[in-house]
This record gives structure tokens, C-alpha cells and sequence, in this order.
């Protein structure tokens, strides 16, 4: 019974760590401070100090507003892998197809002008 509360308890302490350590990263990649961060939140000063200093744990509506300010899901924020290249790596996929979108739209508009512009002077 001890053992499995010790592994609980330590599994959660990792969780706690992971989101902590992700937390500080995506806040600082976002520029903000922990004051700043709060107060975007609608939190005290001292709230995200204390979240990163493992005081206590933010509920799960507190975590959402953290990622929406941060702009990223909260799966993120518990992601052990998560870091600016990784994030990149794994929505590779999708930055193509939107960018290849785009390109597409652009090249499709660009030569329907040519287009209409080679008509009317053949006609004229």
C-alpha cells in the first residue's frame, strides 16, 4: 500500500515537473514574466511564481487560460518532449499543406490575371 502511494506520488511530482519546466519555457519564449503572465490571466503577481516554484497546481480551467494566453494547446504544457524545434517537428505536416495552400491560391489567382490579360489583347 506504501509502495503505491510512494509510486503515485512521485509520478505526480514528474507531471508536477514536466508542466513546470514546459510552463517556464513557454512563457519565456512568449517574452512574458510571471507578473505579466498573471495578470493576462486574471491571477495575483505572485500566482505563476508560485506555480513555478511547485507550491501548489493550477486547476484545469486555470491551465486552459495559461495555454490560450501562451497560444498553445495544454497538452503542450505536460508534453516531456516539448520544446520549439519538437513542436515544429510534429506539426511539420500541417505548416506544408498550409503553406502549400497558400502558394496555391496565390499561384491560381496570378495566373488566371495572365490569363484574362492574354484573352483581351488576342481579342483586341
Amino acid at each position: 500500500m506504501i509502495y503505491t502511494w510512494i509510486q503515485r506520488h512521485y509520478k505526480l511530482m514528474d507531471l508536477q515537473n514536466v508542466f513546470i519546466s514546459n510552463l517556464k519555457m513557454f512563457r519565456k519564449n512568449a517574452k512574458m514574466t510571471q507578473a505579466q503572465l498573471a495578470m493576462k490571466i486574471d491571477r495575483s503577481f505572485n500566482y505563476i511564481n508560485s506555480i513555478e516554484c511547485a507550491a501548489f497546481f493550477p486547476p484545469p480551467d486555470t491551465i486552459q487560460k495559461i495555454a490560450e494566453v501562451l497560444n498553445i494547446r495544454p497538452m503542450q504544457l505536460f508534453d516531456e518532449g516539448a520544446n520549439p524545434l519538437t513542436i515544429i517537428t510534429d506539426n511539420k505536416e500541417r505548416l506544408i499543406s498550409e503553406i502549400s495552400e497558400k502558394i496555391y491560391s496565390r499561384l491560381q489567382g496570378d495566373l488566371r490575371s495572365n490569363i484574362t490579360k492574354v484573352i483581351d489583347e488576342m481579342i483586341k
